[in-house]
């Protein structure tokens, strides 16, 4: 992770305590941002494998680099977690993010979200 990147990692968004209910927040270390942008990146894996950790971390750090606030989330995987599961993982990470990323430099009133590719073939 670059240097200028500050993280704070397995932030519990649904307030569960529960590994797969947790996300990272990644900002800009040389300047924090204030009513930055922000972006939510919800990993792929067609709903059944991944981790937050493992994708999208080139995209975030350009983003942060370029003054946004980037927001990587976990959600329950199938086949354990079944068909809505998922989506309310979602909804609930970015309701999360609304209500709290401002206390990150994030603007709550604009927030993109970025679906992978594997993710958004089940959606």
């Amino acid at each position: 992770m670059s240097r200028a990147v500050e993280a704070t990692h397995d932030v519990d968004y649904w307030g569960d305590g529960k590994r797969h209910h947790r996300l990272d927040v990644y900002r800009s270390r040389l300047a924090l941002p204030r009513q930055a942008p922000v972006m939510v990146y919800v990993h792929g894996g067609a709903w059944t494998i991944g981790d937050k950790r493992e994708q999208g971390k080139p995209m975030m750090f350009e983003l942060v680099a370029r003054g946004w606030v980037c927001v990587a989330i976990n959600y329950r995987l199938s086949p354990k977690a079944t068909w809505p599961d998922h989506i309310v993982d979602v909804k609930r990470a970015v309701a999360w993010v609304k209500e709290h990323i401002a206390e990150y430099g994030g603007d709550p009133t604009f927030v993109a979200r970025r679906v992978s590719r594997s993710t958004a073939s089940w959606t």
